[in-house]
């Protein structure tokens, strides 16, 4: 009887849709994908997989009849062979033939044994690299024939070799160490390593690898987020990575105010406040929420001179005006006070606060009623290049509460009071 031949992807993937539509059971993209890929190019396997889905809706499912012939494959191997392929299946994306030989300590020579059998035994995809990857049944049924001993032994030692490698290939080696230790059941050896690596993913430039490593640990161990040292690499994180908003709910999570280095912010307010100031008017990129935390960040920071940090605070309640929850504008408020009790000059800046407030949250009257309160008694009273910055403030209002002809006229007005002041 002749062999029957092996199926391309693409042909594999066909049938296995022809397959489902028999059964009226429409198989998706990310399905069909598994069972392209763990059929191993047999018609026989695609077929028994397909129809295991559609019995049981299992989807990874593996039907007894190929249980028992993946059962029946590994039994042929040599005990070296069989080490190899379990190594290789649980290194999974990241199994190459250097880090199999490290986690096994073996010689070149046994090594070089294993992969030749393996290969006439139909283990291995091609490769024309040094990276490896077992048909995934086969490794499963390979993996599963470990002892608990045997695969919490093999898992740490995955664990050390993969914790000595580089940790900025794209975030997947610190992850799968995260993975390894938890399913050794070593999980002081992962909160420390959680620690140390996101300390150098963070200093490494890798802010978004290193909170991707804090979420891991997270959904492994709850209680690693109270560690306070764990708490403060993970705020360098999201601020390094941008995600202020983020950063805010963080720094006082669970009742505990937590501080972080704003670094380049507080280096250089008055630049990031005009970078909020422009990126809030560009409506299809502005992350309008990131933006307004950003700002309450620099109005609540002491390194931040008071002047600039009322601004941060009107500026963060403009950007509050594009909607959101009311938790930012009212912190940019609250901060807003602060320093105008600091500066002292409450009876202008107070108003020019509650009247961003009140913009803020859509009090018409009560905007409008500030606004005008201001133009008719501060407008006059300040000096030119005061007076202009003021004018825009209050037409800013008079325009977003819909006063567009007024709010014109003093757009206009701080125009000429700029142009005059040298602004």
């Amino acid at each position: 009887i002749g062999r029957v031949p092996l199926l391309t992807a693409e042909h594999a993937a066909t049938l296995a849709r022809l397959i489902g539509e028999d059964f009226s059971a429409p198989v998706s993209d990310a399905i069909c994908r598994w069972f392209v890929d763990a059929c191993e190019g047999s018609p026989l396997f695609l077929r028994s997989l397909v129809i295991h889905w559609i019995e049981t809706g299992e989807f990874g499912g593996v039907p007894p009849t190929l249980e028992q012939v993946m059962e029946s494959r590994i039994a042929k191997l040599s005990s070296d062979a069989l080490r190899t392929l379990q190594t290789i299946a649980l290194l999974g994306e990241l199994a190459s033939v250097e880090r199999a030989q490290r986690v096994l300590d073996s010689s070149t020579l046994q090594l070089l044994d294993s992969l030749d059998e393996l290969a006439r035994a139909s283990a291995f995809r091609e490769s024309t690299t040094s990276k490896l990857e077992c048909h995934e049944l086969l490794g499963r049924a390979a993996v599963g024939s470990l002892s608990r001993p045997a695969l919490t032994m093999l898992h740490s030692r995955i664990a050390g070799v993969l914790t000595a490698d580089r940790f900025d290939e794209g975030g997947a080696v610190s992850l799968a160490v995260v993975e390894h230790l938890y399913r050794a059941d070593e999980l002081a050896a992962l909160s420390e390593f959680a620690l140390s690596r996101t300390l150098q993913l963070v200093e490494a430039g890798l802010p978004t690898q290193a909170l991707a490593v804090c979420e891991a640990v997270a959904c492994i161990l709850p209680e690693h987020n109270e560690d306070g040292a764990i708490r403060r690499v993970r705020l360098e994180a999201l601020y390094s990575a941008g995600r202020y908003s983020h950063l805010l709910a963080a720094m006082s999570q669970n009742g505990t105010d937590l501080s972080v280095d704003l670094g380049w912010d507080t280096a250089h307010p008055a630049e990031v406040l005009n970078f909020i100031e422009s990126a809030r008017h560009a409506d299809s990129v502005a992350d309008y929420e990131n933006l307004c935390a950003r700002a309450v960040l620099l109005a609540e920071s002491d390194a931040v001179a008071e002047k600039l940090r009322f601004r941060a605070a009107t500026t963060a309640m403009k950007v509050a005006g594009h909607g959101m929850t009311d938790e930012l504008p009212l912190r940019a408020y609250r901060a807003g006070l602060i320093v105008v009790e600091r500066i002292g000059d409450v009876l202008t800046q107070r108003p020019l606060l509650d009247m961003y407030f009140h913009t803020a949250f859509g009090c018409h009257q009560k905007a409008l009623s500030a606004a005008k309160s201001l133009r008719a008694n501060f407008l006059p009273t300040r000096n030119p290049r005061d007076r202009a910055y003021l004018a825009v403030d209050v037409g800013y209002t008079l325009r977003v509460m819909g006063a567009g002809d007024e709010a014109r006229e003093q757009f206009e007005a701080a125009f000429h009071l700029g142009a005059n002041a040298g602004v």
